[in-house]
């Protein structure tokens, strides 16, 4: 019943900030939803679970970025370190949201890909709505989607960190997201800690 309650005031909450009510929202998570529903076409009240591409589409998202994956391989390895005692999934995805490349609890596999921290994952804002990697990509800034932030109630329980990496003549290349199935932490401190954690790799330009 819990669930079900807080899932219904989610949508209404959605419907509230589209249709220009006051929220205590970032203003970034309040345009996304607006995008969602007025671009996009999405409905809060259609819930949706996580969508894995096709292996063979996973293939060519990787082969398109193989050299940026080789590249950054060590500098990825180095943060997952850093990060999976906390119990956080690392991804990389290319500039169409698809996840490339990722580091998570193997002990947790069933559970990460139902919830899409999973290679292969697509996290578009046209495919998923609000999230950390979608939303990155549309504002090409670093963000926190933390929890109720996400526009399907699907993906309320995850907390997202998402920074962009750029390639050299500036073009987006792909993004590197720092997620959690459940954040016990606030998003304010989520935010500020990650974005300590996260300079060396992203702001990284790679050439073709």
């Amino acid at each position: 019943m819990a669930v079900t309650t807080d899932v219904n005031e989610h949508i209404r909450e959605v419907q509230r900030v589209v249709e220009g009510e006051k929220s205590a929202r970032d203003e970034v998570i309040a345009r996304s939803w607006a995008r969602c529903i007025d671009d996009y076409s999405l409905d809060p009240v259609v819930l949706q679970e996580a969508y894995i591409v096709p292996h063979t589409q996973l293939k060519e998202h990787r082969e398109r970025l193989d050299k940026l994956i080789r590249t950054a391989k060590y500098g990825l390895d180095s943060l997952y370190r850093q990060v999976a005692d906390h119990g956080y999934v690392l991804m990389l995805t290319d500039a169409d949201g698809v996840t490339v490349d990722f580091q998570g609890d193997a002990s947790l596999t069933w559970e990460l890909k139902k919830s899409g921290l999973y290679l292969g994952a697509e996290w578009s804002e046209a495919r998923a709505g609000t999230c950390g990697v979608g939303s990155c990509i549309f504002t090409g800034e670093a963000l926190t989607v933390h929890q109720s932030d996400h526009f399907d109630a699907t993906h309320s329980p995850l907390s997202c960190t998402a920074a962009p990496i750029y390639d050299v003549d500036g073009t987006l290349a792909a993004v590197l997201d720092i997620s959690a199935l459940q954040s016990p932490v606030p998003k304010a401190v989520r935010h500020s800690h990650f974005s300590l954690s996260l300079p060396v790799p992203v702001a990284l330009k790679w050439r073709h």
